[in-house]
Formats: structure tokens, C-alpha cells, sequence
């Protein structure tokens, strides 16, 4: 089954979801996350045992020594995990997954994004399946980490994005993004929490039993979301890259690499074109690669920084992915979408990197336990930056590269998330390992952090008002409020984007008022637009950077009439 595209007019994002059935993506979403989190309490206990063990050639268990009075195996073992951590997450993220994910997008562009979730909960099973290995017969650890590179390069984040952004109207997939967000708040939430109250064995039964029944789930109840007419456009537009490509090289047509499909590296190609089209988006990546560098690497430590530093045990390791859940729910359920309908994207997004600055700060220099969770509570709110990077970007694409383009976009945040966690690494073993020479300060990556976010930051207040569809109802009340003083009437809300600059970097608000006119004129709007891209058509909009100067009289006009008709 096969679910129709996008709906336009719905005037809530409820309505959306319900009317295009993408709801149902949900009960997946929730389910699956609280299976696979029911380990988290234990996972970072067992690596830090399995570690000091080796270093002392004896079994340890390094929960059950007061703070500061264990052996110094066990302050080792915190480097170690993170050491681990680090290349795994390099491995998986700045390789594996930057090959990989455009290309994924892509293919589940050609070929639905079904196939494309079923294959991540298979290899879902992997790593669930160790930590039990090593839980019943003391089976290494390190395969964890291994198994981890090959699992991490097929997400369930990237399909699910693209499902919503096939289904729901462009006004709707920033708060729709958020919803994906809050679903695995809740998971997270709910997982570490019952977990918490298990025996590590029956946790890891349960979590495997959990993936299966999510399996079944997608089997059975998911529908594609895909529709044949979006695939066909997807390989046409892979023949002419194709032929373009064998054209340029001297060749016949479809003699390209790997049979003609353009490989692996074609796709990262395609993805670095994506980011690189236009200044929003260069803008965008490198706010998605900062954070992504900042919040994989301090990820990785944060929980072997916390039992160093204050003593966290299991109870208090649950305590933090709760209170990540429970804060992340409420942000990305409630509070994100009220930021959107006030600010806008673009400041929703300099909010969110924002109250990860201060997190960063505060977690450098916390002495007690109330700190911390009070610094992971307000980062939370850090959290409405990856949906709102991601809905910005999918209102500036063609309907037919959503796949595409949350590919590269993920892509881009797997290349940092590979990076971040191993400079972030180095820096906590430096500062905190018994063989190095400088001053003992385990909080010395938050400092790094932070000056990361500063930069994010600066970037992110750079990007315009408009871009994502609309400047918020703060900017569109001050808008109605200064042309009430203007003698001469004008449409144009952003004074200062106007003209060309306004079109090249605000274009997301042309699609934004074109998306809430009657399906007629949304018809007529996209034909054009088909006929602009092959140049020609006159008045229709372009999507990329390309014939911005040739078709920007007919754009005008095509605005200004959308405006008329709101």
C-alpha cells in the first residue's frame, strides 16, 4: 500500500498526520525506542567494569567503592570507555555513515522508504545480542563497539524523516519533525526508567523481544509512503544524471560506476551539492555539523564524566536518561511548537543552540549532582535545532529529493558526529588520566563545547528570518504594525529581504504562502515550475540557485499573487 502525498490546507499538523495516515509511524517510533533503552542504565556500568577488570588482570566491579577511595584501574576505565566510544563513533559516523547515508536517501527515493526501516531494526539486533552474550557468559565487551560500525550506518532517523516530509504539507513538517523527536523522548523516558527496575538479563531479553515485535509492526501496518509517481521522477533524474555523467566521461550512457548507479561515492557527491546549492544551505550545515560535533562528542562521555566526577551509579544513570526523556517530551510536544508559531525557525534554532552554550557551561563547572540535571534538563531545549535544520531544508527542496536531501543533511551530522567524539575523547583523557602531566579538569571538553556553540551560534543569527516559511507571529505583528504608519501600501513583510536577496535566501516563505492556496492553483503552481526547470516555462519557481536570475520577474509575480489571495 502505497499512501498519497502530502494534503494541502490541513490547518493543524494533527489534522495532517491523521489525514495522511502518517500517524502511524509513531506507535513504531515509541515502541522501538523504549525497547532498545531498557539497557541503557547498565551499558555504561558494564564498560566501565569490563575495562578496570582488564587492566587488573582481576574481576572488578567499580560501582561498589566509595568516590575516591577505588583502585586506579577504575579512573582509567572511564578513558578507556570513552576512547572506545570515540573511534567507534568515528568509525561509524565520519566513515561508514558519510558514504552510506546520501545514499541510502537516495535509494529510498528510487525505492520507498519502507525496505529502508525494516533493515535497520534487523541490524538492531546485533548489539542487543553481545551485551547478552557478555552478560550470560562473560563474552568480550569490545565486540560491542565493532558490531556498533556496522549497525549505526543504517538509521531509522533518515527514513522517518523523509516519510513525514512525503506525507505532510510544508507549514507542517517542522512541528512534525519535532513529534519524531518527542517520540523517542518518551521511548527514552519510559525505557531507562523500567529497565532501571530489571535484571541486566532481563532487560536484554526484553529489549530483543521489543525489536521483534517492531519488525512485525513494519511489516505488517507501515505503508509506503513513497508514491510510484515520486520513484519515477527519482529515476528519471538519476538517468539524466547518468547520462550526463557518461556524456561528460567520453562514454555510453549507463556505463557509470558501479553498473551506472553512480556508487557510493557518486552519492556523497550528489549529497555535498545539496549542501553546498545555495548560502542558506551552506549556513545550515555548518550549524548541523558544529552541533553535531558538540553534542555526539559530549554524548559519549557525559555518563563516564558524571560517575568520575560525582559518583553516578545505575539509579543515577536512569535518572539522567529520564529526565532527558521527560524534558525532551515536553519540548518537543509542546514547547517547540508554540516557539515555531511565535519566532519562526530561525530563531527556534539560534534558541536551541543557545541552551546548549549554556549547558556546556554549566556542566563544566557543576560540583554536585542537582547541577547536572539541571544543566541535561536545560539542554533539552538544545533539541529543537536538529528538526528545525531538517524542516528548514525540506521546505527549500523539490517534494521528489526529501529522501535526498534528510540524507545529506544526516550525512553532513554523521561526518561531525564522527570527528567530535574523538577530539572530545582526547581531550577527557588528557585531562584526566593518572599518566599525563596536565592539571586534573574532567570538565575541560565542556569548554571546548561551548566555544563550538558560541560559533554555531554566530552563524545561526546570520541565516534570514524567512528561510524556513515563515519569520514567526512576533515579526508578522510588528510587520502589521509598521504598515499601519506607512502611507503607501506594501506586501513585502521582511523590509531589508527584499528583491533578490529575499528570493535566493528567503524563498522558503514563496512555498510557504504558495502551500496554502487551493489545489487548483497548487497544480498549475508546480507545472510551471516543472516547466521552469527545463527552461521553458515563464513564472514558475526554481528550487535550486539555478535560473534565480532568469525566472526571478515571474517569481515576483507568482508571490505577489499568492499574497492577493491570502
Amino acid at each position: 500500500m502505497t499512501l498519497r502525498t502530502h494534503p494541502r490546507g490541513s490547518d493543524s499538523v494533527l489534522q495532517d498526520l491523521w489525514q495522511s495516515k502518517a500517524w502511524r509511524l509513531f506507535p513504531f517510533l515509541l515502541v522501538y525506542i523504549t525497547g532498545v533503552t531498557l539497557l541503557v542504565p547498565f551499558v555504561p556500568t558494564l564498560m566501565t567494569n569490563y575495562f578496570a577488570s582488564n587492566r587488573a588482570g582481576r574481576a572488578l566491579h567499580c560501582e561498589d567503592y566509595p568516590r575516591d577511595k577505588g583502585p586506579v584501574e577504575c579512573d582509567d576505565a572511564h578513558g578507556d570507555v570513552v576512547l572506545w566510544s570515540s573511534w567507534t563513533s568515528f568509525a561509524s559516523n565520519a566513515v561508514v555513515s558519510v558514504l552510506l547515508l546520501p545514499m541510502l536517501g537516495h535509494w529510498s527515493d528510487l525505492h520507498g522508504r519502507r525496505p529502508f526501516f525494516l533493515l535497520a531494526l534487523a541490524l538492531a539486533f546485533i548489539p542487543l545480542g553481545v551485551v547478552l552474550m557478555h552478560i550470560m557468559t562473560d563474552f568480550p565487551l569490545k565486540w560491542y563497539y565493532l558490531v556498533q560500525v556496522l549497525t549505526s550506518s543504517v538509521s531509522s532517523i533518515t527514513p522517518a524523516l523523509s516519510f513525514l516530509a512525503d506525507l505532510l504539507a510544508p507549514q507542517h513538517r517542522a512541528a512534525a519533525f519535532g513529534l519524531i523527536m518527542a517520540a523517542f523522548s518518551l521511548g527514552v523516558f519510559i525505557g531507562p526508567a523500567v529497565g532501571a527496575q530489571m535484571t541486566p538479563e532481563s532487560a536484554a531479553l526484553a529489549a530483543i523481544g521489543t525489536v521483534i515485535v517492531c519488525l512485525a509492526y513494519v511489516a505488517v501496518a507501515l505503508p509506503e509512503s513513497v508514491t510510484p509517481e515520486a520513484k519515477e521522477q527519482a529515476r528519471q533524474r538519476l538517468a539524466e544524471a547518468r547520462a550526463a555523467r557518461a556524456t561528460a566521461a567520453g562514454s555510453a550512457p549507463g556505463s557509470g560506476v558501479a553498473g551506472g548507479s553512480g556508487g557510493v561515492f557518486a552519492g556523497s557527491g550528489r549529497a555535498l551539492k545539496i549542501l553546498m546549492r545555495s548560502s542558506l544551505f551552506k549556513k545550515l550545515t555548518v550549524c548541523m555539523m558544529l552541533s553535531g560535533t558538540v553534542s555526539e562528542g559530549i554524548q559519549d562521555l557525559l555518563i563516564q564524566y558524571l560517575q568520575l566526577k560525582m559518583a553516578f551509579g545505575v539509579k543515577d544513570q536512569a535518572k539522567i536518561f529520564m529526565t532527558f526523556g521527560a524534558c525532551g517530551l515536553l519540548v518537543q510536544s509542546f514547547v517547540l511548537r508554540s516557539l515555531l508559531a511565535w519566532f519562526g525557525e530561525q530563531r527556534v534554532l539560534c534558541l536551541g543552540i543557545g541552551a546548549n552554550l549554556v549547558q556546556m557551561v554549566v556542566l563544566a563547572l557543576a560540583t554536585a549532582k542537582w547541577q547536572a540535571f539541571g544543566a541535561i534538563a536545560l539542554g533539552s531545549l538544545g533539541s529543537v535545532s536538529f528538526p528545525t535544520i531538517s524542516s528548514i531544508k525540506a521546505n527549500n527542496a523539490q517534494e521528489h529529493e526529501q529522501g535526498s536531501v534528510q540524507g545529506a543533511l544526516y550525512g553532513a551530522r554523521a561526518l561531525a558526529s564522527g570527528v567530535g567524539p574523538l577530539l572530545f575523547a582526547a581531550l577527557f583523557k588528557a585531562f584526566t588520566s593518572s599518566e599525563s602531566k596536565l592539571p586534573y579538569f574532567p570538565g575541560a571538553p565542556f569548554i571546548l563545547g561551548a566555544t563550538l556553540m558560541l560559533a554555531a551560534l554566530a552563524v545561526a543569527a546570520t541565516i534570514p528570518a524567512n528561510a524556513g516559511g515563515s519569520a514567526g507571529a512576533v515579526r508578522q505583528l510588528s510587520w502589521r504594525r509598521l504598515n499601519t504608519f506607512r502611507s503607501v501600501p506594501t506586501d513585502d513583510p521582511m523590509p531589508g529581504l527584499g528583491g533578490r536577496e529575499g528570493d535566493q535566501e528567503g524563498a522558503g516563505l514563496q512555498r510557504g504562502l504558495l502551500a496554502e492556496r487551493p489545489a487548483s492553483a497548487a497544480s498549475t503552481y508546480e507545472e510551471e515550475s516543472r516547466g521552469a526547470a527545463k527552461g521553458a516555462g515563464e513564472g514558475g519557481e526554481s528550487w535550486g540557485e539555478g535560473k534565480q536570475g532568469e525566472q526571478q520577474e515571474g517569481r515576483n509575480g507568482s508571490v505577489d499573487k499568492s499574497r492577493s489571495e491570502l
